[in-house]
């Protein structure tokens, strides 16, 4: 330890310490003293040690292992890649209670962008300390060069030791399931006159592997940094990886950190958390590195009441205990409330614009709505399918029949009703026999819908396709194909249920197939629709008596 002596009067000198030794100072007998040996291999007593303690309530009750968690504001600190998690406006509050009449204080505030996605934070950082003892001492004078000794000494009052740390940070989520983020740090330090202070940044990313359930976090700290004041320090690079997991039914969630900082062991944080209700959750974790093995057992637990979570967590350590008290607060408008109001208002003028028929109007509005929402399952299924129709009918806004049974259709199609739309499609390719556009996405949906295709008419040209299918079932009856015929009946009776033609050649189909009774309710269904009916009344005589 370096000692700077000033002139306190005749033959007696006062000593302070100079600027670049204060910290290492501070660091060794406020929290290392005790167990100097010990800790040096874990932290390597670097500068900005301060700054590896954690912060927030919950991630120190599970360990300090967050780097693969950071879903709350303190992301600022552990993985500012983590703030692309966050959906409402957050503020967090740390206070925490150390050894040594020392204080540990951390605040954050995230707000995230309207769209989500994205949220940019700021946080503080600050480890405080007083009632330090100056000394003063009296030289002998008779002392030799180099070797002086002492003949009195006497207390010059106390001073304080701070050391704080003001951060922007940033998050967004760059493509799917992969997020980065970066935060620009302002560190000062004073111990009693003396004081530095540098500028530092830190990177981050987290990567879903599992839908949400498994994450991988990585931060790389002090990727750049400059000092400032008189002081010769350098502040490290500190490497953290973290993975979490979630189990039963994300009732619990596991996590697991690794931490490098140069001229240090390797550090490790395992820790985890437990929801016991949905207001109620509880944690622990543990902590140590390679040299010393455990340095800190962790427990703790979050009461949530409405948008405010009290978080509470007690850390054992060989200097004694830590105790960390905890408050976030959500406030404003969910991005997530927010964004599906904008994608259903998109939605709703989608399908009004489908009633109309303007499907490249409905085309850009539902892909609108999916910039808006991309994993919206919905959106995506709407958007395919009308991918589909704007390609073969890009508007059908007239008035004709055909055009307002194509609309009729679109919009079972839109509902997923499949077979509706194939039923209504047909008939308005009934009524437009030549629209070949139009015969090839019915096709499609009927490929979709597993039907059998329909095909132009094959007969004279004065056939409709209607007038096709009444001859198809008629010559299956002939060659004996009765389910054929069963089906071509089906068809026109999808379109028109009263088609009296249509309901006798089915009758006729059951009847030869020796299904009187379905033959005898077809029928007398045609009696319903034309009691004058002639022939009716003569193939019933064939029946059997029921």
């Amino acid at each position: 330890m370096k000692l700077l002596a000033t002139e306190h009067r005749p033959l007696v000198r006062v000593f302070s310490f100079q600027k670049e030794s204060a910290f290492l100072f501070v660091l060794a007998v406020l929290l290392f003293a005790p167990l100097s040996q010990l800790f040096a291999l874990a932290t390597g007593g670097q500068p900005g040690e301060f700054m590896s303690y954690g912060a927030g309530a919950r991630s120190l009750a599970m360990g300090a292992a967050f780097v693969g968690v950071a879903d709350d504001a303190s992301a600022t600190y552990w993985n500012p890649a983590g703030l692309s998690q966050i959906t409402r406006k957050e503020l967090t509050l740390l206070k925490a209670t150390m050894f040594a009449d020392t204080t540990y204080d951390f605040y954050s505030f995230v707000k995230p962008s309207q769209k989500g996605g994205s949220a940019w934070g700021l946080s503080m950082t600050k480890l405080a300390s007083a009632g330090y003892d100056k000394v003063s001492a009296t030289i002998d004078p008779n002392s030799p060069p180099g070797s002086p000794s002492y003949t009195s000494y006497s207390k010059d009052g106390t001073f304080g030791v701070q050391e704080s740390a003001i951060s922007w940070s940033y998050g967004r989520k760059v493509v799917d399931h992969v997020s980065i983020g970066t935060a620009v740090n302002k560190i000062t330090r004073s111990v009693d006159t003396s004081a530095d202070s540098a500028m530092t940044a830190d990177l981050g990313t987290l990567i879903d592997m599992k839908d949400g359930q498994r994450r991988l976090g990585i931060t790389i700290k002090n990727v750049y940094s400059r000092l400032s004041g008189d002081t010769e320090d350098t502040m490290p690079i500190v490497t953290r990886i973290g993975m979490s997991d979630q189990y039963f039914k994300k009732r619990l969630l596991l996590a697991f950190d690794i931490d490098k900082s140069l001229h240090a062991n390797p550090g490790w944080h395992f820790g985890g958390e437990f929801g016991f209700s949905k207001n109620f959750k509880g944690r622990f974790g543990v902590q140590g590195d390679q040299g010393t093995g455990l340095r800190e057992t962790d427990v703790g637990f979050g009461y949530t009441i409405r948008a405010i979570t009290l978080d509470y967590s007690i850390g054992l350590h060989a200097l004694g205990s830590s105790t960390r008290m905890g408050l976030t607060w959500k406030f404003g408008r969910s991005v997530l409330e927010r964004r599906e109001e904008n994608v259903n208002q998109l939605v709703q003028k989608a399908f009004a614009s489908a009633q109309t028929g303007n499907y490249l109007v409905v085309q850009e509005q539902l892909q609108a709505a999916l910039d808006l929402d991309p994993t919206n399952k919905n959106v995506q299924q709407m958007t395919e399918k009308f991918q589909k129709v704007v390609a073969a009918v890009p508007s059908a806004m007239g008035q004709e029949e055909s055009a307002t049974l194509v609309r009729k259709s679109l919009l079972y199609y839109a509902n997923n009703d499949l077979k509706g739309t194939v039923a209504t499609m047909r008939q308005a390719y009934y009524k437009d026999p030549r629209n070949n556009k139009l015969l090839a996405l019915l096709n499609k949906i009927e490929t979709e819908a597993a039907m059998d295709k329909t095909e132009p008419p094959k007969g004279p040209e004065l056939f409709s396709p209607i007038d096709q299918k009444v001859f198809d079932a008629r010559q299956a009856i002939l060659e004996g194909r009765y389910d054929v015929a069963i089906k071509k009946c089906q068809d026109i009776l999808d379109l028109n249920p009263n088609d009296v033609t249509s309901l006798k050649i089915m009758g006729s189909a059951f009847f030869l197939l020796d299904d009187h009774t379905r033959a005898r309710k077809l029928w007398e269904h045609v009696l319903e629709i034309d009691p004058s009916d002639k022939e009716i009344p003569e193939f019933m005589k064939q029946l059997r008596p029921e």
